[in-house]
């Protein structure tokens, strides 16, 4: 996996930079993922899709061009008659890599809010990427899907989702995985943290903070052995980038013994706990 994700790989195709769609590009993943193509010079031309207006987006000041309005896309992927309309370019081409980035993020949610907005969603760009002839698709998953258990999961470890929007995320990726034609490349996250992150981490980190401010203790339902495994979002993004341009360079290295789809853990290495 190391090996795979962390090296970069030659960009050329056929002399021109790969076309790129990101699928929830205005999400904490899709904007780190359209700053880091932008810094980089990475891609000929980007579309960002997203039910959200950029201008209700929060976006800080350093993802202004990388995320501008030019290359914006307002549409609700989940929706089928707005599929078409996302892949669809002006030049007739077809996007070279697709990037899915979207799924529903909130704890606690119905399963049918899941099922719409992980799964359907998924199902519905996946299979207009297989039809089109996408040279990757990679899916943003979650390393929520594995059996909890005290030492390190591997791609290959038990499956079972352990929470709902776990479970709907790991439905997406076996429908994907049956579609005929599909490059699929899929990535399992744990809790994403960096600039601006609000959820998991950032809340933990700000409560520490009010607490030693206090002077107080701040108690766990959990002890220190419970580990909370992270990775930053610049790696995420790179790790994202890199495994398009690995499959579609030819996938060097990979076994097919391991699975017909690639399937890929990006964590960092620091055994997170909360102590």
């Amino acid at each position: 996996m190391t090996d795979v994700v962390g090296q970069d790989v030659p960009t050329p195709f056929d002399g021109e930079k790969p076309s790129v769609l990101i699928i929830g590009g205005l999400g904490y993943v899709g904007r780190f993922l359209a700053l880091h193509i932008h810094k980089n010079n990475l891609a000929s031309e980007v579309r960002l899709v997203d039910k959200v207006l950029p201008q209700l987006a929060w976006l800080a000041p350093e993802f202004e061009e990388a995320c501008s309005p030019d290359k914006f896309m307002q549409a609700d992927a989940s929706r089928k008659e707005a599929v078409e309309r996302v892949f669809d370019r002006p030049s007739g081409k077809q996007w070279d890599y697709v990037f899915n980035c979207a799924s529903e993020t909130r704890y606690s949610q119905d399963d049918e809010v899941y099922r719409l907005r992980s799964t359907d969603l998924s199902v519905a760009v996946g299979r207009e990427a297989a039809k089109r002839g996408v040279k990757c698709f990679v899916e943003q998953s979650l390393g929520m899907v594995y059996k909890p258990d005290p030492t390190p999961r591997k791609e290959t470890d038990k499956i079972k989702p352990w929470l709902k929007m776990a479970k709907w995320k790991l439905v997406a990726e076996e429908e994907l995985e049956k579609m005929e034609g599909l490059n699929l490349v899929v990535l399992r996250l744990p809790h994403v943290y960096g600039d601006y992150a609000s959820k998991h981490v950032g809340t933990a980190l700000s409560l520490a903070r009010v607490y030693q401010h206090l002077g107080e203790e701040m108690k766990w339902l959990w002890d220190k052995d419970l580990r909370t495994n992270t990775v930053h979002v610049h790696d995420v993004a790179r790790a994202m980038w890199t495994a398009a341009e690995w499959y579609a360079h030819g996938k060097k290295g990979w076994d097919t013994s391991w699975g017909k789809t690639p399937i890929f853990n990006i964590v960092d290495h620091g055994n997170t706990c909360k102590f």
